[in-house]
C-alpha cells in the first residue's frame, strides 16, 4: 500500500522541447522581443480530475548594463489556446548573473481535453533606458518551462479508501470476536 501511494506522489513532468535564449547587445534606447515555448502532454479523462497540472518557469540571466535600463518580462500562459494567466516582472538591470523560478501556475482542468494537450508560454521582453549609453548594454535570459503533475488528490482519495476499508475490516473482525466469546 505504501509503495502504491509513493508511486502516485511521484508524478511525471513534461518539459518543453527546448529552452529559449533571449539576448540583447545594443546601445539602442528601446528594445523589444517576443518568443514562445510549447509543451505537449497527454491526459486521459480520469487524470484531468484527479491530477493537478502546473506550469513551471525557471530562468537564468546574465547582465552587463549601465544604470537606468528597465527591463520588463511578461509571460502569458495558454492551455489549449485558452488564456490562463500573465506573470510580469521588472528589473533595473546592472551587472550580475543568477537564476530563479516563478511560482508554478495551475492549469485549469476545464481547459484540458482527453488526449494531446498543449501549454504555450508566450514571452515578451521590453527594455528601455533613461539616459544615453556610453557603451552597448548586454543581457541574456535563458528561459525554460515544464508542465508538472501533482497527484495529491488521487493519493488522498486512495489513502481515504484504504483507511475506510481498514476501519470496516477491523470492526467486522472485532464484532466476530465478540460474538465468538459470548
Amino acid at each position: 500500500m505504501v509503495l502504491s501511494l509513493l508511486t502516485l506522489l511521484l508524478a511525471p513532468a513534461y518539459p518543453s522541447d527546448s529552452g529559449l535564449v533571449v539576448w540583447m547587445n545594443s546601445s539602442e534606447p528601446s528594445w523589444r522581443t517576443e518568443k514562445e515555448i510549447t509543451i505537449t502532454f497527454e491526459s486521459d479523462p480520469l487524470s484531468r480530475h484527479f491530477n493537478s497540472y502546473k506550469v513551471q518557469i525557471p530562468c537564468t540571466w546574465d547582465f552587463d548594463s549601465e544604470e537606468g535600463r528597465i527591463t520588463t518580462l511578461t509571460f502569458r500562459i495558454y492551455s489549449n489556446d485558452v488564456h490562463v494567466e500573465d506573470i510580469t516582472s521588472s528589473y533595473d538591470l546592472g551587472r550580475g548573473s543568477g537564476g530563479g523560478q516563478f511560482d508554478p501556475v495551475t492549469v485549469p482542468s476545464g481547459t484540458l481535453r482527453s488526449g494531446e494537450n498543449k501549454v504555450k508560454v508566450h514571452i515578451s521582453i521590453d527594455s528601455t533606458v533613461t539616459e544615453p549609453r556610453t557603451r552597448p548594454d548586454f543581457f541574456e535570459f535563458k528561459i525554460d518551462s515544464a508542465v508538472v503533475t501533482e497527484n495529491f488528490r488521487f493519493a488522498t482519495l486512495m489513502l481515504l479508501s484504504f483507511t475506510s476499508f481498514g476501519i470496516v475490516y477491523a470492526r467486522k473482525t472485532r464484532k466476530r470476536d465478540v460474538v465468538k466469546t459470548l
